[in-house]
């Protein structure tokens, strides 16, 4: 009788703490690009700002966005390789 018994397992749930790191990752990479090495960290800002802008991280992979641009249409790197030296 007391084999026929069964007994329910536990049930875990697991809540995820939502970080906004792919923001925070956009911002420095994007703050970075506008001081050093615009076309590898302006690139970086822009791939992590639109991934973090899809996840609904809105203000800092905004910003991330944004200092990306900015670090790249102000890159000497950047005009150089595309042939844009007399700007």
């Amino acid at each position: 009788m007391a084999d026929s018994i069964e007994t329910a397992n536990p049930t875990t749930i697991i809540v995820q703490k939502q970080t906004s790191a792919l923001g925070i990752g956009a911002t420095v990479c994007g703050i970075i690009s506008i001081f050093f090495l615009a076309p590898l960290f302006g690139t970086l800002a822009l791939i992590l700002g639109g991934i973090g802008v899809a996840k609904k991280q809105f203000v800092l992979s905004g910003i991330g966005l944004l200092t990306g641009v900015i670090g790249l249409l102000t890159s000497p790197i950047l005009y150089a390789m595309l042939g844009l030296s007399f700007l």
